[in-house]
């Protein structure tokens, strides 16, 4: 939706040529330091170009963002006349018309400081949310006649692209949202974006120790020398994997987070992935080296998680989706991205279909295979960093 400029703007937009600057306006003057004149000469209608800046992105997450209070100064002291002003707005769209450039890239466009990006709720409702600017805020572009010329400034919320229209230069807004959460936080809540709003919680088989514990707060730590705040859990004393004496199964210790949850049951909801082509995260394991330790990396979906816990499962239940491995040395660190039809489930449980729109769990699960070793044998060390949704176009 387009609106039309205020009158404020009128009189700037009139010698500046602006075909619409969507409840835009401009500082007085317009043109800082040129004399308003030499704006009267008409341009031929053929020899203008327009600049288009859509302010709204919508992300494969379904999510809508809006950049706030930008303001984009524009320059080009080539072209007649000269070209130096600021336009600014909270509208969808802004538009402007540009003479041609004189010489390649000889336009420049600086986001400046001051903007804020907000997400649009279900209710349509704005909430301002951490963000950053990836990249340089100035950047050079030529116009051409009835030539679109793409720029994009790209926002981290937590990479997703959204296509700016026509015109002669089009920026392009992207907003990436596909960060799940990489703990600089210090917190154990998920970045509040994209519709999720899920904590991460340990849990394990009772068999040992575990710390946090399971129904205890889980934060994110400093543990090295780079600063980073990272996941940590550690554990200790757990029965190697296989059947208990009470009928239960060992199967050692974890970490895990639902993305979305009903606040009011605290059960897991389906999460609706699909924009998005996988999950990647980094992790470092340490366990003693002479003792075998075997991670798995889970996804859960509605079909695989008991209706207890929020999906829709009856018999068979708990089969998740993922990979499953040995880990040769102590410490292993690995970064890895896994496309959702590299995730296959265990095997033991009812065969179902993987559905990224019904995402209830991601899980990180450290087993003790069976060797002959004592409970006090069986030690481990987790950091988990870094965990995102893949999207297409981005190294995986």
């Amino acid at each position: 939706m387009r609106i039309r400029a205020k009158s404020v703007a009128r009189r700037c937009a009139r010698h500046a040529g602006i075909v619409a600057l969507g409840a835009l306006s401009l500082g007085a003057g317009c043109l800082s330091g040129r004399d308003e004149s030499l704006l009267d000469v008409d341009l031929p209608a053929t020899a203008s170009g327009t600049l288009q800046v859509p302010l709204t992105a919508s992300a494969p997450s379904g999510a809508a963002y809006h950049l706030r209070n930008a303001r984009f100064a524009i320059s080009n002291p080539f072209v007649e006349p000269p070209v130096d002003t600021i336009v600014s707005g909270d509208s969808d769209v802004l538009e402007l018309q540009l003479p041609p450039s004189a010489f390649s890239f000889d336009y420049t466009i600086t986001l400046q400081d001051g903007w804020v990006l907000k997400a649009t709720d279900a209710d349509g409702s704005e909430r301002a949310i951490a963000a950053t600017l990836e990249g340089s805020s100035l950047q050079s572009f030529t116009i051409k006649p009835t030539r679109v010329t793409p720029l994009t400034y790209q926002f981290l919320a937590g990479g997703m692209p959204l296509l700016t229209g026509n015109g002669n230069l089009a920026v392009r807004v992207a907003v990436d949202d596909s960060l799940i959460d990489d703990f600089e936080d210090g917190d154990g809540q998920l970045i509040a974006i994209a519709g999720r709003n899920g904590s991460w919680f340990t849990f394990n088989d009772g068999t040992g120790i575990q710390t946090p514990a399971p129904d205890s707060p889980v934060l994110a730590e400093v543990v090295d020398a780079s600063a980073n705040y990272v996941l940590h859990t550690t554990g200790r004393d757990f029965a190697p994997a296989g059947p208990l004496p009470d009928g239960s199964f060992a199967f050692g210790a974890g970490v895990a987070v639902s993305p979305r949850l009903d606040p009011k049951s605290t059960l897991a909801l389906a999460y609706d992935a699909s924009g998005y082509t996988g999950i990647r995260f980094d992790a470092t394991v340490s366990f003693p080296a002479d003792t075998p330790i075997r991670l798995s990396f889970l996804v859960a979906t509605s079909a695989t998680t008991p209706v207890a816990e929020g999906g829709t499962c009856t018999v068979g239940c708990s089969d998740d989706f993922g990979f499953f491995g040995a880990l040769p040395i102590s410490p292993f660190s690995l970064s890895r991205a896994l496309s959702w039809d590299q995730l296959t489930q265990q095997g033991f449980g009812t065969p179902v279909a993987f559905d990224p729109k019904t995402i209830t769990y991601i899980k990180f699960i450290l087993a003790f295979p069976d060797v002959g070793q004592p409970p006090s044998a069986d030690r481990f060390d987790l950091q988990l960093d870094n965990v995102s949704f893949t999207t297409a176009g981005s190294s995986e």
